[in-house]
């Protein structure tokens, strides 16, 4: 799941559910006990996000942090005879951006965990040459500010 934190500092999120008794039954996917947000575009497991997402219910909704979803509405009848809308909101996963999206994306990318997800990921030569660029941007940036100090 494709996320984006729009806030200029971290966000750390627990991969357990908030709701108290679930919370033994709840076993995170990726088997970390957070997810941590880097300003900019960030890669969740989606099985973490399914279970982190209830804490971030406030930050959603105050565009804090986007979510890059399809969203799929299906009429159906229920049971009662009556027409009713199913929303399916499924993980759009970078390979699933065309590649000006794609770039877009790895541009506001800060996170080189992400970074190299994605270059696993993707078997697109134009994707992978910009995540190699930015992966280069951030090194750089880090080999910089280490000589500072």
């Amino acid at each position: 799941m494709i996320v984006k934190w729009n806030e200029d500092r971290l966000k750390v999120v627990p991969v357990t559910s908030a709701k108290k008794e679930m919370m033994k039954e709840v076993k995170n996917k990726s088997g970390k006990a957070n997810i941590i947000l880097l300003p900019g575009t960030n890669d969740v497991h989606n099985g973490d996000w399914e279970i982190a997402k209830e804490h971030l219910a406030l930050d959603i909704k105050l565009k804090r942090i986007e979510v890059f979803s399809d969203v799929e509405a299906k009429k159906v009848k229920g049971k009662d005879g009556k027409e009713k809308t199913n929303i399916k909101e499924s993980p759009k996963s970078l390979s699933r951006f065309d590649p000006d999206e794609a770039s877009v994306l790895i541009k506001e990318c800060n996170n080189m965990e992400t970074l190299k997800y994605w270059k696993q990921k993707d078997k697109r030569d134009d994707v992978r040459s910009e995540i190699l660029s930015r992966m280069d941007e951030i090194k750089d940036y880090i080999h910089n500010s280490d000589k500072e100090k």
